[in-house]
């Protein structure tokens, strides 16, 4: 069951961070990665590049969440 486009964009943490752009916050972005790796080591690298892609866009912070996500994944997430 892989979660739709339309699950990602109507997220409720979605929803409220772009109610609050330009007011409380400057909300940069959504980031969707896949976290399909079945190795420790390629888990890592996958979180390194898309940490890179958030500092490039000047990003001070992130929120992590997830749609559907359960395994070995969703361990590593939390």
């Amino acid at each position: 069951n892989v979660p739709r486009t339309w699950l990602w964009q109507n997220q409720p943490v979605v929803q409220g961070l772009c109610r609050r752009h330009g007011k409380e916050i400057n909300f940069l972005g959504v980031m969707l990665h896949r976290m399909s790796a079945n190795s420790y080591s390629g888990k890592q690298v996958g979180a390194l590049r898309v940490a890179q892609m958030a500092k490039l866009m000047g990003a001070q912070g992130a929120i992590v969440t997830r749609v559907n996500v359960s395994g070995n994944r969703f361990v590593d997430i939390c």
